[in-house]
């Protein structure tokens, strides 16, 4: 959810305000965090020996602090915590300091949030839910370009391609097979919550009208009698605006008035708007009429979509 959040603000959020940057900038690093995510996960598909995968395990802990796991591996004797950090150049990993360094190639230096203290923090709170289960963490740099320089003594830290290697080592540590695999990923699963960014926003604040998706958004569409229509790509669409009603769900509230919805999609007349919102369940709320934005929107879109070109 977090990354339909930041790609939403991408897309509504006008690039004066004084939010914009900082979204941008979680934009980028989680997109990057995705892709490393996924370069690890290829290698994770290579494992034969009985497990469960969690990816993106987000879980409450004390003092309704956040914690957001990377990948949890569950084996019969053991689990794995890993925590993937896609960046390039140079690592350099200060326990001291609590710091990762990151030097890059005109020799400016980053920092950057120390993943050891990360991932030790991720495994106190799987410990305290399974307290009689033996843990295992690593650090994993998915970009191949990085060169790790110093390392911590107390978490591996190795590239991607090491990965099934890593849990292959510790099949010798841990051969006793003690642990119901199902239980426990259920037990994390009826934990797991929506990982979201706390960031909400006014109507008057985000852009307005409907975004062709076939111009990744950047031109808005004209509606001409019942349909969407893009000047650009010449696409017609009946249901382009259900992209908006999700992006208002994402950024607003996840019910609308017919008024607001003619004020988000540029719609001149109440009855078109009504037809438009028709797909909808429709709730009152005192005198006021709502109609309820559902979280499977984009599904419903793509089920019902009804795409085609017009002719020059």
């Amino acid at each position: 959810m977090k990354l339909a959040q930041l790609a939403a603000i991408m897309r509504r959020l006008d690039t004066s305000h004084i939010d914009y940057q900082y979204c941008s900038e979680q934009h980028k690093m989680t997109v990057a965090g995705i892709a490393g995510e996924n370069s690890v996960h290829y290698y994770l598909q290579e494992l034969t020996v009985p497990h469960l995968l969690i990816r993106n395990l987000c879980l409450n802990g004390p003092s309704n602090h956040k914690y957001e796991i990377d990948f949890l591996l569950i084996f019969p004797s053991f689990l794995i915590c890993l925590e993937v950090k896609n960046i390039t150049g140079i690592l350099d990993f200060d326990d001291e300091a609590s710091q990762l360094l990151r030097t890059r190639a005109d020799g400016s230096v980053d920092r950057f949030q120390n993943p050891i203290e990360q991932i030790t923090r991720h495994v106190r709170l799987l410990s305290t839910m399974l307290p009689n289960v033996p843990i295992e963490s690593a650090v994993v740099i998915a970009n191949r370009n990085a060169i790790i320089n110093k390392k911590s003594p107390r978490i591996p830290i190795f590239h991607a391609d090491y990965v099934t290697s890593f849990i292959e080592h510790n099949f010798e540590k841990y051969n006793q097979n003690t642990i119901d695999m199902h239980e426990i990923y259920h037990t994390f699963t009826r934990n797991h919550i929506l990982n979201s960014i706390n960031i909400k926003f006014k109507l008057q604040q985000l852009k307005i009208g409907v975004f062709c998706p076939k111009c990744d958004f950047n031109q808005e569409m004209i509606f001409r009698s019942g349909t969407f229509i893009c000047p650009r790509c010449r696409i017609k669409d009946k249901y382009a605006h259900f992209y908006a009603l999700e992006d208002y769900r994402l950024l607003v509230d996840n019910k609308i008035s017919n008024e607001q919805f003619r004020k988000l999609c540029n719609i001149p007349s109440r009855d078109a708007a009504k037809r438009l919102l028709s797909k909808l369940a429709i709730f009152k709320h005192a005198r006021y009429t709502y109609y309820e934005i559902p979280a499977q929107i984009l599904t419903m879109y793509h089920n019902k979509s009804n795409d085609s070109p017009m002719g020059g």
